[in-house]
């Protein structure tokens, strides 16, 4: 997925939930705010931000698989 594709409008499952984590990542992983991120996202809307990170931490909480790929993106990425 291109930097394009996350900040665009789509909401297809392909672009949406690499979205949610990546504005998820960026919330935990840095000190920005809601609206910093969003605007980031191709001016998406705080609330978006918010809603990403919500479902993302439950998921993390919830699916192994979710937590696994988001400690290997962390990884990665050497945070």
């Amino acid at each position: 997925l291109s930097v394009d594709g996350l900040r665009s409008r789509s909401n297809m499952g392909n672009v949406l939930v690499p979205r949610q984590v990546a504005m998820y990542l960026c919330k935990r992983l840095t000190k920005k705010s809601y609206p910093e991120i969003a605007r980031q996202f191709g001016g998406k809307h705080h609330t978006t931000v918010i809603h990403s990170v919500e479902k993302i931490n439950k998921l993390v909480d919830s699916d192994r698989e979710m937590d696994a790929l988001v400690k290997r993106i962390i990884s990665s990425i050497g945070a």
